[in-house]
């Protein structure tokens, strides 16, 4: 299973990489330094202000961080709006003339391949974590 901060890092940069995020890019959408995702990717505590705003930024509830500490996953932030993006392609969804109901469509679509994707590429990492992480030692 790893460290606590195994964990975290695994699940931070899984969720990341599901939105095709670098380090700036998620460190630019939470308001925080990359040296701060760094920091949290690399198994180090932040304040709870900047785990807040990390885990806002990857839709997770607040306190997720904590969670997959303690052993678990951390909780979709179901109360955010779907109509604020969170990636390229929900930009250019919600820029397009298409109603409110086919916009809400495409973007749970889009979410709902991306969490698809995550959870094959976390149980993938499982089976061959040298593969998938680029790991050759």
């Amino acid at each position: 299973m790893g460290s606590p901060g195994q964990s975290v890092r695994r699940h931070v940069r899984s969720a990341r990489e599901e939105r095709r995020w670098s380090q700036i890019d998620l460190a630019r959408e939470a308001g925080v330094s990359r040296g701060t995702v760094q920091n949290l990717e690399n198994g180090i505590r932040l304040s709870e202000g900047k785990e807040a705003k990390i885990e806002r930024a990857l839709g997770w509830k607040i306190g997720s961080l904590d969670r997959i500490r303690s052993g678990g996953d951390p909780v979709p932030d179901d109360s955010g709006d779907i109509f604020q993006a969170r990636d390229e392609f929900e930009r250019e969804v919600l820029a397009s003339v298409i109603s409110d109901e086919r916009k809400r469509h495409w973007i749970q679509r889009h979410r709902a391949a991306l969490e698809e994707e995550a959870r094959l590429l976390r149980e993938l990492r499982q089976i061959h974590p040298k593969i998938v992480t680029g790991d050759n030692g």
